[in-house]
Order: structure tokens, then C-alpha cells, then sequence
């Protein structure tokens, strides 16, 4: 009836869930507190009568009282790079395998928000944390202090005593310089953001290596600029136009390399016989150009992985043991 107040249901408890699959309340607790093995057969009866009953366990009363919350916070840089986006998607894909439901934050690589979301994190008491740091220079206390677990991926600071997922940023720039110069590139360039990012520090690195090694650097062809900067296209056309010779080209990432296209696209330069370029991660969209693109592709899928296992053995076992560096291989894809 019109101006009637909906009768609000009842919230649904432990006990319903208890009642609907024939079993005791003790049972429903060790399987959604993780407190003691439940055969499985048991086990599964409770997980259809939770998602029949549409059951949602009180996660801030059950980590008031130690029990933990099956959540864990995630902090990205940019949610729109597909670099991440594809990790994101194996983070949440095997956290869910082990019973753990993941928050998603992005920090734009701004240090006040990835300390506001890791402070929130660790006010609303979550199992553990996996993110890219947005700077090297700034560290954490409170993080430090609050002793949950969490991994860092892709990027890392030092000073953290925690696990590292990710790739050698050095080397495999270098290698990517190397083929440049062994395709009879003599003035190669650099784009990228600036070096408070650790990946973007240690790619340049490599990128530098490679070309003194060879006495052909030149600082004039490296062109940092900070994330989500309004005017890029601007940057890129003075760039472009104070080198005129360049003949090779790194870029950082897909966005930059796609920034980096739609001028070489302007100015007229021809693709690979004006100019080659190597980039990190690959692209759908590479397959749709005219011209050859060559990629470091990186291992999304198991970064996102053995970031969950790293901080879930870290919460579940709750280990002291020295900080673990997983370095994993990257493919080059190199086209000509």
C-alpha cells in the first residue's frame, strides 16, 4: 500500500546457515573462520546454505576478536593500464580460489592517496595488503608498525621488510636498447615518468647502460615527466621537434608508447624506417597497426599470483622469516 513501511527483513545468522545444511553451529564457524579442517562433504552443504541464504559474515566484529576478515587490500598506480588491469584480474581470481575477498584502490602514483587507502586498510584491520608503491622516498610507518602482511609488486622500497613480486627492470631495458642499436639505431630516446617510480628509475638505467656502453647517450633524447601530467602531447611535440634525428625509441609503457604514436602519427615520421620503437607490455591494439611494434611483455599472471600465495602464507602461517624477492622473466617480442 502507498506510504506503507517496508517491513525490513530479518538479518540472516549463523544459525540459519547452521540450520539449513543439517549441521552444527561450530561447523558453520571453522569454515568461515578457518579454525579447524571440515570435511568436505560438510563443507559444502555450508557454502550452498550461505549462498542460498545470501549469508554475510560481520568481518568487523570477527577481526575485533582476531579472527581475521578473508580480505585483502590491493593498491595499484593506475587502473587504467592495462599492465595492471590484467594483474588485478589474477589477484582477484586466486584470492578468491583461497577464500579471500580483495578491495581495490588506485592511487594515480599520489602518495597521499596510497597512504590514505594503506591507513585505511589497516584501521578497518585487513589480513594483508599487496601494492605497487608510488614513490621510493616515501615510506609507511604506520604500515610498518601495524605488522600486517603484504607484498609489493612490480615496484618496491627497501626499506620495507616485506616480499617483492616482479621483473628485472634493468636488465630487460638493456636488452631492449641492445636490439636497437644492433637494428643500426645510433640516436635512440627515452620516454618516460620521472624517476621516483622504481620502474621507472631502474628502466632508464638500463636504457643508459646500454648506450654508453656503446658511447652513443645523450641526454637530450630523455624525456621524464610525472603520471596523469595534463599537456603530455605538448612535452612529446617539443621533444620530437628538438630531435629531429632520433631514429630509435624506449617507452616506458603502452600509454606512453600510444602518447609517443600519435605524434611520430602528426609529424609524419615513418614506422620502422624513420624511427624504431620497443615498449614494455604488449597491446591488443599492436595487432591493428601498419607497423611493427616491438614489446617486453611481462608476467601479469604470475606477479598477481604469487603475490596472493606470498601474503596468504604470510597471514596463514604467520611467518617471520627473511623477505623473498621473486624476480620472474619477461618475454621479448621483438618485430621488424
Amino acid at each position: 500500500m502507498e506510504g506503507s513501511i517496508p517491513v525490513r527483513k530479518p538479518k540472516v545468522t549463523m544459525h540459519d546457515v547452521a540450520e539449513l545444511a543439517g549441521v552444527s553451529i561450530s561447523s558453520v564457524s571453522h569454515v568461515i573462520n578457518k579454525t579447524r579442517r571440515v570435511e568436505e562433504v560438510t563443507k559444502g552443504k555450508i557454502i550452498h546454505a550461505i549462498q542460498r541464504l545470501n549469508y554475510t559474515p560481520n568481518l568487523f566484529a570477527r577481526s575485533l576478536r582476531g579472527k581475521g576478515t578473508n580480505l585483502l587490500g590491493v593498491i595499484i598506480s593506475d587502473i587504467r593500464d592495462s599492465f595492471f588491469a590484467e594483474i588485478m584480474k589474477s589477484i582477484e581470481f586466486i584470492a578468491l580460489e583461497h577464500g579471500y575477498s580483495v578491495i581495490l584502490c588506485d592511487s594515480e602514483s599520489k602518495w597521499d592517496k596510497e597512504r590514505f587507502f594503506l591507513n585505511t586498510f589497516i584501521s578497518k584491520g585487513l589480513d594483508g595488503i599487496i601494492f605497487a608503491p608510488s614513490d621510493i622516498t616515501k615510506v609507511d610507518q604506520n604500515l610498518i608498525a601495524s605488522k600486517i602482511p603484504f607484498v609489493q609488486i612490480d615496484r618496491k622500497i627497501e626499506q620495507y621488510q616485506a616480499d617483492f613480486v616482479g621483473i628485472d627492470n634493468v636488465r630487460s631495458s638493456r636488452l631492449a636498447t641492445e636490439f636497437l642499436i644492433q637494428e643500426g639505431c645510433t640516436r635512440i630516446g627515452y620516454i618516460g615518468y620521472n624517476d621516483h617510480v622504481f620502474t621507472q628509475r631502474a628502466r632508464l638505467q638500463g636504457c643508459r647502460e646500454a648506450l654508453r656502453d656503446q658511447d652513443i647517450y645523450d641526454e637530450a633524447l630523455i624525456l621524464q615527466q610525472p603520471y596523469h601530467t595534463r599537456g603530455v602531447m605538448g612535452n612529446l611535440k617539443d621533444f620530437f621537434s628538438n630531435n629531429p634525428s632520433i631514429d630509435g625509441l624506449i617507452c616506458c609503457n603502452n600509454n606512453c608508447c600510444y602518447e609517443a604514436l600519435l605524434e611520430i602519427e602528426r609529424i609524419g615520421i615513418n614506422i620502422p624506417d624513420g624511427i624504431k620503437i620497443v615498449t614494455f607490455d604488449d597491446s591488443k591494439w599492436f595487432d591493428f597497426l601498419k607497423y611493427p611494434i616491438s614489446v617486453i611483455v611481462q608476467p601479469t599472471e604470475s606477479i598477481g599470483r604469487i603475490a596472493v600465495e606470498s601474503v596468504i602464507e604470510r597471514i596463514e602461517n604467520r611467518t617471520d622469516s627473511v623477505r623473498k624477492e621473486i624476480i620472474l622473466d619477461t618475454e621479448f617480442i621483438f618485430r621488424r
